[in-house]
């Protein structure tokens, strides 16, 4: 792979060292709110400007390792909610319907049986 195609994949890399110009960094550290500390840290080498090797692991499942307590209760409440939704709009409607009032026959308006000058 060329540079570009590795940018391109990993993005623009987090550390250029000038020491170093065949080297791109790519280091992560996430620590979501009281949750543990996540990290990672990738180095991609090139040789003449094409990929070579590279150092380091991408983590299986980052999202579950960095989501915290709180998250999770979120998003429990959020699917039993949707859940709860979901059931009420398959249950048929209890309500009464709506029923106009009775319509005098002296005209709209008019109470029926009471007489206006």
């Amino acid at each position: 792979m060329s540079a570009e195609q590795v940018r391109y994949v990993l993005g623009q890399p987090t550390l250029l060292d000038p020491f170093t110009p065949n080297a791109w960094y790519y280091p992560m550290v996430y620590q979501p709110g009281k949750g543990k500390k996540v990290s990672q840290r990738i180095v991609v080498h090139f040789s003449n400007g094409v990929y070579a090797s590279h150092e380091g692991e991408v983590i299986d499942d980052f999202r579950s390792k960095v989501r915290g307590q709180q998250d999770r209760e979120l998003d429990r409440r959020l699917r039993e909610q949707q859940r709860n939704t979901t059931q009420a709009d398959d249950e048929p409607d209890q309500r009464k319907p709506i029923v106009p009032p009775a319509q005098s026959p002296d005209g709209p308006g008019q109470q029926p049986g009471v007489q206006t000058r």
